[in-house]
Parts: C-alpha cells; sequence; structure tokens
C-alpha cells in the first residue's frame, strides 16, 4: 500500500459514515411515511409485515454501524495525525496534514502557505515518500490486512 492510499483511508472511511448517515435517514423517513389504513377492517388470518417497526428496526441497526464507523473514523485520524506530525519537516507535516485530514487541494494548500503550485507539489510528493520511508512496515501491514 503506498502512503497516499494509506492517508486517504480517512477521507473514505468518512465517506462511508455518510452514506450510512443517509440510508439511516432513508430509514426514518420511510418510518415516518407509512400511514395507517382508513376505511373497513379487514381481518386476516396472517398479519401484514410491520412496516414500521421494520423500518425503525433497520435504522436502529444502521445507527448501530454509524456509532462504530465514527469511532473508528476518529481513531484513524488521531493515528494519521500523530504519523505526519511526526515527519522531521514543517512543510511535509503541513501539507499532508491539509491535504489529507482536512481534505484541501494542492491549490488551496499553495494559496494558505504563500507558495507556488509547483513547489507545494513537488513537496507533497517528497513528503509522501518520507511518509512510505517511515511507516514501511505500517504500510506493507495494512495491505496485507486489506487483502
Amino acid at each position: 500500500m503506498t502512503a497516499k492510499q494509506y492517508l486517504s483511508g480517512l477521507q473514505l472511511r468518512e465517506i462511508r459514515m455518510e452514506q450510512l448517515r443517509e440510508e439511516w435517514q432513508d430509514y426514518l423517513d420511510m418510518g415516518m411515511s407509512i400511514t395507517a389504513r382508513t376505511g373497513p377492517v379487514k381481518v386476516q388470518v396472517s398479519s401484514p409485515a410491520d412496516r414500521v417497526g421494520d423500518a425503525a428496526a433497520k435504522a436502529a441497526d444502521i445507527e448501530r454501524r454509524i456509532d462504530e464507523e465514527i469511532a473508528d473514523f476518529y481513531e484513524y485520524r488521531h493515528r494519521i495525525t500523530k504519523e505526519i506530525q511526526s515527519l522531521n519537516d514543517s512543510d511535509y507535516i503541513r501539507i499532508l496534514f491539509k491535504m489529507y485530514v482536512q481534505y484541501k487541494s494542492l491549490k488551496v494548500i499553495a494559496g494558505e502557505m504563500g507558495r507556488s503550485y509547483s513547489y507545494v507539489r513537488e513537496t507533497h510528493n517528497k513528503a509522501l515518500a518520507e511518509f512510505e520511508n517511515r511507516y514501511h512496515d505500517l504500510l506493507k501491514q495494512s495491505e496485507e490486512e486489506r487483502e
């Protein structure tokens, strides 16, 4: 696994959380939109599925998954931040943090740092190389866990 793939894992976790939140909201909306029938009551031998209860149960399951994803996200964010901050060059730290923790583009980072885009792009590549050298074993282990 490359440093870029490893560091980008934070944003992937955030995307998964957002999708789970949307799915959760869909089940809540579904549960709220189900209405009771008005009209003559029909007696059935077998009762229809409890759609409100099913929607609520699915929403509760998703809510538990969201809680797990949130905990995983913040743990991973803290670990990545700590690893980035262990590098020896302040520009490497700034660029990697802004890009992989704050999700800023190289153009935005260049503007915030008062540097040229080409400097930030080149320094970003050097920072990734240093990260890979420092965390070679961690990246290899993460690759093995993904397989």
